[in-house]
Protein backbone atom coordinates (compact mmCIF):
# COMPACT_ATOMS: atom_id res chain seq x y z
CA UNK A 1 0.00 0.00 0.00
CA UNK A 2 2.84 2.40 0.80
CA UNK A 3 4.83 1.75 -2.38
CA UNK A 4 2.09 0.90 -4.90
CA UNK A 5 -1.54 1.52 -4.05
CA UNK A 6 -1.10 5.01 -2.53
CA UNK A 7 2.26 5.88 -4.07
CA UNK A 8 0.97 9.03 -5.81
CA UNK A 9 0.03 10.62 -2.51
CA UNK A 10 2.46 12.54 -0.24
CA UNK A 11 4.08 10.32 2.38
CA UNK A 12 2.09 11.46 5.43
CA UNK A 13 -1.16 11.34 3.47
CA UNK A 14 -0.28 7.76 2.43
CA UNK A 15 0.18 6.81 6.09
CA UNK A 16 -3.25 8.25 6.87
CA UNK A 17 -4.86 6.35 3.99
CA UNK A 18 -3.23 3.07 5.12
CA UNK A 19 -4.56 3.65 8.65
CA UNK A 20 -8.06 4.26 7.26
CA UNK A 21 -7.79 1.12 5.11
CA UNK A 22 -6.84 -0.95 8.17
CA UNK A 23 -9.80 0.49 10.11
CA UNK A 24 -12.16 -0.41 7.25
CA UNK A 25 -10.77 -3.94 6.96
CA UNK A 26 -10.91 -4.60 10.69
CA UNK A 27 -14.27 -2.86 11.30
CA UNK A 28 -12.97 -0.02 13.50
CA UNK A 29 -14.24 3.58 13.48
CA UNK A 30 -11.69 6.16 12.41
CA UNK A 31 -11.20 8.11 15.66
CA UNK A 32 -8.85 6.72 18.28
CA UNK A 33 -7.97 3.53 16.41
CA UNK A 34 -6.95 5.43 13.29
CA UNK A 35 -4.62 7.63 15.37
CA UNK A 36 -3.15 4.49 16.94
CA UNK A 37 -2.49 2.94 13.51
CA UNK A 38 -0.86 6.16 12.25
CA UNK A 39 1.43 6.18 15.28
CA UNK A 40 2.42 2.53 14.77
CA UNK A 41 3.08 2.98 11.03
CA UNK A 42 5.27 6.03 11.69
CA UNK A 43 7.25 4.05 14.27
CA UNK A 44 7.72 1.18 11.81
CA UNK A 45 8.85 3.62 9.10
CA UNK A 46 10.97 5.56 11.60
CA UNK A 47 9.48 8.92 10.56
CA UNK A 48 8.08 11.81 12.57
CA UNK A 49 6.18 14.83 11.30
CA UNK A 50 9.03 17.10 12.36
CA UNK A 51 9.69 18.95 9.12
CA UNK A 52 12.57 21.00 10.49
CA UNK A 53 14.40 17.87 11.60
CA UNK A 54 13.73 16.12 8.28
CA UNK A 55 15.01 19.17 6.41
CA UNK A 56 18.09 19.37 8.59
CA UNK A 57 18.78 15.64 8.27
CA UNK A 58 18.64 15.96 4.49
CA UNK A 59 21.85 18.03 4.51
CA UNK A 60 23.55 15.51 6.77
CA UNK A 61 22.41 12.47 4.78
CA UNK A 62 24.68 10.07 2.90
CA UNK A 63 22.77 10.79 -0.33
CA UNK A 64 23.40 14.54 -0.02
CA UNK A 65 27.07 14.14 0.86
CA UNK A 66 27.54 11.65 -1.99
CA UNK A 67 25.93 14.05 -4.51
CA UNK A 68 27.47 17.35 -3.37
CA UNK A 69 30.62 16.13 -1.56
CA UNK A 70 29.93 18.26 1.51
CA UNK A 71 28.05 18.11 4.77
CA UNK A 72 26.10 21.31 5.45
CA UNK A 73 26.19 22.82 8.95
CA UNK A 74 22.97 23.13 10.94
CA UNK A 75 20.74 25.50 8.95
CA UNK A 76 17.63 25.92 11.09
CA UNK A 77 16.89 26.95 14.62
CA UNK A 78 13.63 26.77 16.56
CA UNK A 79 12.52 30.33 15.87
CA UNK A 80 13.12 31.13 12.23
CA UNK A 81 14.01 29.81 8.79
CA UNK A 82 16.57 31.66 6.72
CA UNK A 83 15.37 33.28 3.49
CA UNK A 84 17.57 31.03 1.36
CA UNK A 85 16.09 27.91 3.04
CA UNK A 86 12.43 28.95 2.94
CA UNK A 87 11.54 27.69 -0.56
CA UNK A 88 13.34 24.36 -0.19
CA UNK A 89 11.64 23.87 3.18
CA UNK A 90 8.20 24.63 1.72
CA UNK A 91 8.84 22.24 -1.17
CA UNK A 92 9.98 19.44 1.14
CA UNK A 93 6.95 19.96 3.38
CA UNK A 94 4.69 19.89 0.30
CA UNK A 95 6.20 16.61 -0.90
CA UNK A 96 5.68 14.98 2.48
CA UNK A 97 2.34 16.43 3.53
CA UNK A 98 0.85 17.73 0.29
CA UNK A 99 0.62 21.20 -1.21
CA UNK A 100 -2.40 23.36 -0.44
CA UNK A 101 -4.57 23.01 -3.54
CA UNK A 102 -7.10 25.46 -4.92
CA UNK A 103 -9.32 24.46 -7.85
CA UNK A 104 -11.22 27.74 -7.76
CA UNK A 105 -8.37 29.70 -9.34
CA UNK A 106 -8.44 29.22 -13.11
CA UNK A 107 -5.87 31.76 -14.31
CA UNK A 108 -2.51 32.81 -12.82
CA UNK A 109 -0.67 35.87 -14.17
CA UNK A 110 2.94 36.40 -13.11
CA UNK A 111 4.58 39.72 -14.00
CA UNK A 112 8.32 40.47 -13.73
CA UNK A 113 8.79 36.73 -14.20
CA UNK A 114 12.60 36.98 -14.29
CA UNK A 115 12.62 37.83 -10.57
CA UNK A 116 11.29 34.42 -9.50
CA UNK A 117 13.39 31.28 -9.43
CA UNK A 118 12.45 27.88 -10.81
CA UNK A 119 11.55 26.47 -7.40
CA UNK A 120 8.89 29.15 -6.97
CA UNK A 121 7.30 28.18 -10.29
CA UNK A 122 7.40 24.49 -9.32
CA UNK A 123 5.55 25.27 -6.07
CA UNK A 124 2.98 27.44 -7.89
CA UNK A 125 2.35 24.65 -10.40
CA UNK A 126 1.75 22.19 -7.53
CA UNK A 127 -0.73 24.51 -5.78
CA UNK A 128 -2.67 25.53 -8.91
CA UNK A 129 -2.68 22.27 -10.86
CA UNK A 130 -5.72 23.08 -13.00
CA UNK A 131 -4.98 26.75 -13.64
CA UNK A 132 -3.62 28.31 -16.81
CA UNK A 133 -0.48 30.43 -16.44
CA UNK A 134 0.51 33.62 -18.23
CA UNK A 135 4.15 34.41 -17.43
CA UNK A 136 5.49 37.83 -18.48
CA UNK A 137 9.05 39.00 -18.05
CA UNK A 138 12.26 40.36 -19.49
CA UNK A 139 15.49 38.50 -18.65
CA UNK A 140 17.40 41.73 -19.35
CA UNK A 141 15.68 43.43 -16.41
CA UNK A 142 17.14 41.11 -13.80
CA UNK A 143 18.41 43.00 -10.77
CA UNK A 144 18.81 40.01 -8.43
CA UNK A 145 22.43 38.81 -8.79
CA UNK A 146 21.45 35.27 -7.71
CA UNK A 147 18.79 34.73 -10.39
CA UNK A 148 19.63 35.02 -14.08
CA UNK A 149 17.76 33.21 -16.83
CA UNK A 150 19.27 32.95 -20.30
CA UNK A 151 15.70 32.60 -21.51
CA UNK A 152 12.31 32.23 -19.84
CA UNK A 153 11.61 29.34 -22.22
CA UNK A 154 12.99 27.03 -19.52
CA UNK A 155 9.73 27.60 -17.60
CA UNK A 156 7.73 25.76 -20.27
CA UNK A 157 9.22 22.52 -18.92
CA UNK A 158 7.91 23.29 -15.43
CA UNK A 159 4.31 24.33 -16.06
CA UNK A 160 2.81 21.83 -18.52
CA UNK A 161 3.46 20.17 -21.86
CA UNK A 162 1.10 22.54 -23.68
CA UNK A 163 3.04 25.66 -22.69
CA UNK A 164 3.93 28.05 -25.48
CA UNK A 165 6.88 30.46 -25.43
CA UNK A 166 6.56 33.76 -27.32
CA UNK A 167 9.38 36.30 -27.52
CA UNK A 168 8.45 39.96 -28.00
CA UNK A 169 11.14 42.25 -29.39
CA UNK A 170 9.43 45.63 -29.69
CA UNK A 171 9.19 48.23 -26.95
CA UNK A 172 6.29 50.63 -26.69
CA UNK A 173 7.88 52.78 -24.00
CA UNK A 174 11.06 54.50 -25.10
CA UNK A 175 12.08 56.59 -28.10
CA UNK A 176 14.33 55.14 -30.79
CA UNK A 177 17.27 57.20 -29.50
CA UNK A 178 16.92 55.80 -25.97
CA UNK A 179 16.53 52.23 -27.24
CA UNK A 180 19.63 52.58 -29.41
CA UNK A 181 21.60 53.57 -26.29
CA UNK A 182 20.12 50.96 -23.94
CA UNK A 183 20.79 48.21 -26.50
CA UNK A 184 24.49 49.05 -26.22
CA UNK A 185 24.45 48.47 -22.46
CA UNK A 186 23.77 44.75 -22.88
CA UNK A 187 24.88 44.31 -26.47
CA UNK A 188 21.32 43.71 -27.70
CA UNK A 189 20.31 43.85 -31.35
CA UNK A 190 16.75 42.60 -31.38
CA UNK A 191 14.93 45.24 -29.28
CA UNK A 192 13.35 47.90 -31.48
CA UNK A 193 11.21 50.95 -30.73
CA UNK A 194 7.61 51.50 -31.83
CA UNK A 195 7.75 55.23 -31.02
CA UNK A 196 8.98 57.46 -33.80
CA UNK A 197 12.36 59.11 -33.49
CA UNK A 198 12.09 62.15 -31.24
CA UNK A 199 15.38 63.65 -32.42
CA UNK A 200 16.31 64.11 -28.76
CA UNK A 201 19.66 62.36 -28.21
CA UNK A 202 20.71 60.81 -24.90
CA UNK A 203 22.76 63.44 -23.07
CA UNK A 204 25.76 62.90 -20.79
CA UNK A 205 26.92 65.05 -17.88
CA UNK A 206 29.91 64.96 -15.56
CA UNK A 207 29.27 68.07 -13.49
CA UNK A 208 26.60 68.17 -10.79
CA UNK A 209 26.40 71.96 -11.16
CA UNK A 210 24.21 71.52 -14.23
CA UNK A 211 21.75 69.21 -12.44
CA UNK A 212 19.35 71.92 -11.23
CA UNK A 213 19.08 73.45 -14.72
CA UNK A 214 18.47 70.03 -16.26
CA UNK A 215 15.68 69.33 -13.76
CA UNK A 216 13.97 72.69 -14.39
CA UNK A 217 14.28 72.27 -18.15
CA UNK A 218 12.78 68.76 -18.17
CA UNK A 219 10.00 69.86 -15.81
CA UNK A 220 8.91 72.50 -18.31
CA UNK A 221 8.75 69.98 -21.17
CA UNK A 222 7.32 66.86 -19.55
CA UNK A 223 4.63 65.83 -17.06
CA UNK A 224 6.83 63.37 -15.15
CA UNK A 225 10.53 63.30 -14.23
CA UNK A 226 12.50 60.80 -12.15
CA UNK A 227 16.04 61.26 -10.91
CA UNK A 228 17.17 57.66 -10.45
CA UNK A 229 20.23 57.16 -8.27
CA UNK A 230 22.29 54.02 -8.01
CA UNK A 231 22.09 53.70 -4.22
CA UNK A 232 19.74 54.65 -1.41
CA UNK A 233 22.42 56.83 0.21
CA UNK A 234 22.80 58.80 -3.02
CA UNK A 235 19.05 59.38 -3.24
CA UNK A 236 18.88 60.69 0.34
CA UNK A 237 21.93 62.90 -0.14
CA UNK A 238 20.59 64.30 -3.41
CA UNK A 239 17.14 64.94 -1.93
CA UNK A 240 18.65 66.85 1.00
CA UNK A 241 20.64 68.93 -1.49
CA UNK A 242 17.69 69.78 -3.74
CA UNK A 243 14.59 69.90 -1.50
CA UNK A 244 15.04 73.59 -0.62
CA UNK A 245 16.00 74.60 -4.15
CA UNK A 246 13.36 72.84 -6.24
CA UNK A 247 9.69 73.00 -5.38
CA UNK A 248 7.62 69.82 -4.88
CA UNK A 249 10.53 67.40 -5.28
CA UNK A 250 9.84 64.09 -3.51
CA UNK A 251 11.85 61.08 -2.35
CA UNK A 252 10.76 57.48 -2.82
CA UNK A 253 11.90 54.72 -0.45
CA UNK A 254 10.72 51.25 0.63
CA UNK A 255 8.02 52.69 2.90
CA UNK A 256 6.53 55.05 0.29
CA UNK A 257 2.87 54.29 -0.39
CA UNK A 258 2.52 57.37 -2.59
CA UNK A 259 5.00 59.57 -4.36
CA UNK A 260 4.91 62.61 -6.60
CA UNK A 261 5.49 61.11 -10.05
CA UNK A 262 5.85 64.62 -11.49
CA UNK A 263 9.25 64.98 -9.80
CA UNK A 264 10.74 62.19 -7.71
CA UNK A 265 14.14 60.88 -6.64
CA UNK A 266 14.22 57.06 -6.72
CA UNK A 267 17.00 54.58 -5.85
CA UNK A 268 17.64 52.21 -8.76
CA UNK A 269 16.38 49.03 -7.07
CA UNK A 270 12.92 50.59 -6.60
CA UNK A 271 12.60 51.91 -10.15
CA UNK A 272 11.80 48.59 -11.86
CA UNK A 273 8.26 48.50 -13.20
CA UNK A 274 7.94 52.30 -13.26
CA UNK A 275 8.03 54.62 -16.26
CA UNK A 276 8.45 58.37 -16.68
CA UNK A 277 8.37 60.90 -19.50
CA UNK A 278 11.95 61.90 -18.67
CA UNK A 279 14.71 60.41 -16.54
CA UNK A 280 17.98 61.64 -15.10
CA UNK A 281 20.26 58.75 -14.19
CA UNK A 282 22.52 60.01 -11.41
CA UNK A 283 25.53 58.47 -9.68
CA UNK A 284 28.41 60.04 -7.80
CA UNK A 285 31.66 60.15 -9.76
CA UNK A 286 33.23 57.48 -7.55
CA UNK A 287 30.17 55.21 -7.77
CA UNK A 288 29.53 54.71 -11.50
CA UNK A 289 27.82 51.53 -12.71
CA UNK A 290 30.28 48.70 -13.26
CA UNK A 291 30.16 45.91 -15.83
CA UNK A 292 28.67 43.59 -13.21
CA UNK A 293 25.88 46.14 -12.62
CA UNK A 294 25.00 46.60 -16.29
CA UNK A 295 21.58 44.92 -15.90
CA UNK A 296 20.68 47.35 -13.13
CA UNK A 297 21.84 50.26 -15.31
CA UNK A 298 19.74 48.87 -18.16
CA UNK A 299 16.66 48.86 -15.92
CA UNK A 300 17.31 52.47 -14.87
CA UNK A 301 17.72 53.80 -18.40
CA UNK A 302 14.72 51.92 -19.81
CA UNK A 303 12.35 53.68 -17.37
CA UNK A 304 12.40 56.67 -19.72
CA UNK A 305 9.96 57.44 -22.54
CA UNK A 306 11.20 60.63 -24.22
CA UNK A 307 14.38 62.21 -22.85
CA UNK A 308 17.28 60.66 -20.93
CA UNK A 309 20.17 62.48 -19.26
CA UNK A 310 22.96 60.45 -17.66
CA UNK A 311 25.29 61.85 -15.01
CA UNK A 312 28.67 60.11 -14.72
CA UNK A 313 27.93 57.34 -17.25
CA UNK A 314 30.02 54.18 -17.46
CA UNK A 315 33.14 55.13 -19.45
CA UNK A 316 32.60 52.49 -22.11
CA UNK A 317 29.15 53.90 -22.92
CA UNK A 318 29.58 57.67 -22.59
Amino acid sequence: MLKDRFNKLPLFERIEKIAEHLCDKLGFSYGKKKRSFIKQIKELLNVKMDFKKIYQDLYQSTAFISEYHTKEPLRLNNKKINYEDALCFIYLKGLLRGFPYSNLIKQIVVDEAQDYNEMQYIILSKIFKKASFTILGDVNQTINPYIKYDSLEVLTNILNENSKYVELNKTYRSSAEIIAYTNKILGLKYVSAIRKESNVPVKFRNNINTLKNDILSLKQKYASLAIITKSKDESIKLYDKLKDKIKNISLMDESSKRFNKNLVIVPSYLSKGLEFDSVISYTDKDNVYTKDERYLFYVVTTRCQHELIIYNPPKSLS
